[in-house]
Protein backbone atom coordinates (compact mmCIF):
# COMPACT_ATOMS: atom_id res chain seq x y z
CA UNK A 1 0.00 0.00 0.00
CA UNK A 2 1.16 3.55 -0.67
CA UNK A 3 0.20 6.95 0.85
CA UNK A 4 0.21 10.22 -1.47
CA UNK A 5 0.88 12.93 1.01
CA UNK A 6 -0.48 16.77 -0.16
CA UNK A 7 0.73 19.52 1.61
CA UNK A 8 2.34 22.45 1.03
CA UNK A 9 5.76 23.13 2.16
CA UNK A 10 5.12 26.12 3.99
CA UNK A 11 1.98 24.40 6.03
CA UNK A 12 2.75 23.87 9.59
CA UNK A 13 -0.64 21.56 10.16
CA UNK A 14 0.70 19.41 7.08
CA UNK A 15 4.00 18.79 8.54
CA UNK A 16 2.60 17.99 11.65
CA UNK A 17 0.07 15.34 9.83
CA UNK A 18 2.96 13.80 7.84
CA UNK A 19 5.47 13.24 10.90
CA UNK A 20 2.70 12.04 13.00
CA UNK A 21 2.22 9.43 9.90
CA UNK A 22 5.26 8.79 9.63
CA UNK A 23 6.30 8.11 13.04
CA UNK A 24 3.04 5.98 13.29
CA UNK A 25 3.52 4.16 10.52
CA UNK A 26 7.63 3.63 9.60
CA UNK A 27 6.66 0.79 7.32
CA UNK A 28 4.43 2.71 4.55
CA UNK A 29 5.53 3.81 1.44
CA UNK A 30 4.51 7.66 1.50
CA UNK A 31 5.16 10.45 -1.43
CA UNK A 32 5.14 13.67 -0.58
CA UNK A 33 3.58 16.08 -2.77
CA UNK A 34 3.78 19.77 -2.65
CA UNK A 35 2.51 21.06 -6.02
CA UNK A 36 -1.37 20.00 -7.86
CA UNK A 37 1.10 19.07 -10.51
CA UNK A 38 3.09 16.60 -8.59
CA UNK A 39 0.22 14.89 -6.89
CA UNK A 40 -1.34 14.26 -10.78
CA UNK A 41 2.08 12.78 -11.30
CA UNK A 42 2.11 10.25 -8.34
CA UNK A 43 -1.34 9.55 -9.13
CA UNK A 44 -0.68 8.57 -12.21
CA UNK A 45 2.40 6.05 -11.82
CA UNK A 46 0.30 4.56 -8.61
CA UNK A 47 -2.68 3.51 -10.90
CA UNK A 48 -1.85 -0.30 -10.21
CA UNK A 49 -0.96 -0.24 -6.69
CA UNK A 50 -3.16 0.18 -3.50
CA UNK A 51 -3.13 3.96 -2.80
CA UNK A 52 -4.68 6.20 -0.33
CA UNK A 53 -4.50 10.33 -0.64
CA UNK A 54 -4.02 12.64 2.09
CA UNK A 55 -4.55 15.96 0.74
CA UNK A 56 -3.88 18.97 3.03
CA UNK A 57 -4.48 21.94 1.00
CA UNK A 58 -3.49 24.89 2.38
CA UNK A 59 -6.37 27.36 1.24
CA UNK A 60 -8.93 27.29 -1.81
CA UNK A 61 -6.88 27.84 -4.79
CA UNK A 62 -5.22 24.48 -3.36
CA UNK A 63 -8.27 22.96 -3.10
CA UNK A 64 -9.71 24.07 -6.42
CA UNK A 65 -6.22 22.80 -8.03
CA UNK A 66 -6.86 19.41 -6.83
CA UNK A 67 -10.15 19.66 -7.76
CA UNK A 68 -9.34 19.78 -11.30
CA UNK A 69 -7.50 16.68 -11.31
CA UNK A 70 -10.95 15.03 -9.58
CA UNK A 71 -10.95 11.97 -12.35
CA UNK A 72 -6.99 10.62 -11.32
CA UNK A 73 -8.91 10.06 -8.02
CA UNK A 74 -10.56 7.22 -9.00
CA UNK A 75 -10.56 3.93 -6.96
CA UNK A 76 -7.94 6.02 -4.34
CA UNK A 77 -9.43 6.58 -0.88
CA UNK A 78 -9.12 10.10 -0.07
CA UNK A 79 -8.77 12.04 3.26
CA UNK A 80 -9.39 15.74 3.02
CA UNK A 81 -8.74 18.61 4.98
CA UNK A 82 -10.51 21.20 4.47
CA UNK A 83 -8.84 24.80 4.76
CA UNK A 84 -12.31 26.31 5.89
CA UNK A 85 -15.99 26.14 6.88
CA UNK A 86 -17.17 28.03 3.79
CA UNK A 87 -19.71 26.73 1.80
CA UNK A 88 -18.10 26.33 -1.73
CA UNK A 89 -15.18 24.90 0.05
CA UNK A 90 -17.27 22.56 1.39
CA UNK A 91 -19.12 21.57 -1.60
CA UNK A 92 -15.68 20.95 -3.56
CA UNK A 93 -14.45 19.09 -0.97
CA UNK A 94 -17.28 16.60 -1.11
CA UNK A 95 -17.26 16.22 -4.47
CA UNK A 96 -13.67 15.09 -4.08
CA UNK A 97 -15.65 11.69 -2.34
CA UNK A 98 -13.27 11.28 0.81
CA UNK A 99 -13.99 8.88 3.35
CA UNK A 100 -12.81 10.52 5.75
CA UNK A 101 -13.16 14.99 5.65
CA UNK A 102 -11.78 17.08 8.60
CA UNK A 103 -11.19 20.95 8.39
CA UNK A 104 -8.05 22.37 9.61
CA UNK A 105 -10.14 24.60 12.35
CA UNK A 106 -10.69 21.20 14.02
CA UNK A 107 -8.39 19.24 16.48
CA UNK A 108 -6.99 17.39 12.99
CA UNK A 109 -3.58 17.60 14.35
CA UNK A 110 -4.55 15.49 17.76
CA UNK A 111 -6.41 13.19 15.34
CA UNK A 112 -3.80 12.01 13.57
CA UNK A 113 -1.16 12.46 16.47
CA UNK A 114 -2.71 10.17 18.63
CA UNK A 115 -1.34 6.74 18.79
CA UNK A 116 -3.35 3.97 16.77
CA UNK A 117 -6.01 6.71 15.38
CA UNK A 118 -3.98 6.53 11.89
CA UNK A 119 -3.65 3.03 11.70
CA UNK A 120 -7.85 2.90 12.87
CA UNK A 121 -8.18 5.01 9.43
CA UNK A 122 -6.64 3.17 7.42
CA UNK A 123 -8.09 -0.58 8.75
CA UNK A 124 -11.55 1.51 7.62
CA UNK A 125 -9.86 1.37 4.04
CA UNK A 126 -9.51 -2.57 4.12
CA UNK A 127 -5.60 -1.79 3.25
CA UNK A 128 -2.97 -3.63 4.74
Amino acid sequence: MRLIFYAAPSDMLGKTIMQAITRQLPQKNVDVCSTASNLALYLAENRNDETIAILVPADEEELINIYCMQDRFTGVPVILVLPNRDRVVEAIGHRLKPRQMFYRDERVSEAFSTPGNIAEIFTQFDVQ
